[in-house]
């Protein structure tokens, strides 16, 4: 079986489609700042005669290796990436596979891959505070399983010893408890579905967002004639002779805050572990 894999260190604002030539340069050095999260990819394509979807061992080598996750780069298919007037400044105009979901993944799994398309593995680095300023080699190598390596990338990234403070804009997302509830089959506001609940507030203030935006009505929208939505508004209505009375079903506004604390101290590793994260 004759092959080779190519690898390419790459920034994480590049885009790898699987169908095109990959034009975008090398990126191998960055910095970061105390508790700030980084993230850059490494891009492969396999040449050559080789069998499909077989198993390739990824292993990090890093004084940061403790504080790495890796993940890999999705595809997702769009049938209309746009209308038939757009600017120039799109990535493409056609329908096809887009990289996009991001699917976790252990050393010990390894990735499957297809010959000759481009793929990518998406590198996300927590400087915890408290590390060390300094220059910290990332090495990620693509191996057999008999050890043996095949190709490998190695990126610096440069830890400077100020923090990140913390962030002041409000970054706000609907919150929609119930289609968290309808996706995984639970009934609403039993334990389950508080459970995961609480992972989403978890994994959202993991990514920045400061903010939960949760309607006090549950919406009529994208719902069949003869159906409904199922009911995690925050008031009770009914009709009490000609008026409409309503009343606080239970205060999310506590429920959200404590689960805002409970993300902040949730912890880097659980958040990497699955335990704090969807």
């Amino acid at each position: 079986m004759v092959f080779s894999l190519e690898t390419r260190c790459l920034s994480s604002l590049a885009k790898v489609f699987p169908d095109q030539e990959l034009t975008e340069l090398p990126f191998c050095r960055a910095s970061a700042l105390q508790q700030e999260t980084y993230a850059f990819q490494v891009a492969y394509r396999v040449r050559g005669v080789v069998e499909a979807l077989k198993n390739i061992l990824l292993h990090i080598e890093s004084p940061l290796a403790d504080q790495i996750t890796i993940r890999t780069v999705g595809l997702a298919p769009s049938e209309l990436p746009c209308y038939g007037d757009p600017d120039e400044d799109i990535l493409r105009s056609t329908p096809g596979l887009f990289p996009d979901p991001l699917y976790p993944m252990r050393e010990s799994e390894g990735i499957k891959i297809v010959p000759n398309q481009w793929r990518s593995i998406w590198i996300t680095v927590h400087v915890d505070g408290g590390i060390q300023e300094g220059l910290y080699p990332i090495r990620l190598i693509f191996g057999n399983d008999s050890g043996e390596e095949l190709a490998g990338e190695t990126f610096e990234l440069e830890v400077i010893e100020a923090m990140l403070p913390d962030q002041k804009l409000i970054h706000t997302e609907w919150f929609y408890a119930d289609c968290i509830a309808e996706y995984y089959g639970l009934e609403v506001s039993s334990e389950n579905h508080w459970d995961l609940i609480e992972k989403y507030v978890i994994t959202a203030y993991a990514h920045g967002v400061n903010m939960l935006l949760t309607p006090l009505f549950t919406l009529p929208i994208d719902t069949l004639k003869g159906t409904e939505r199922p009911t995690v508004q925050l008031v009770e209505v009914w009709k009490d002779g000609s008026c409409y009375v309503q009343q606080h079903r239970y205060s999310l506004r506590g429920v959200f805050s404590s689960l805002y604390t409970m993300g902040r101290q949730t912890s880097t590793e659980d958040y990497r572990d699955g335990r704090g994260g969807v």
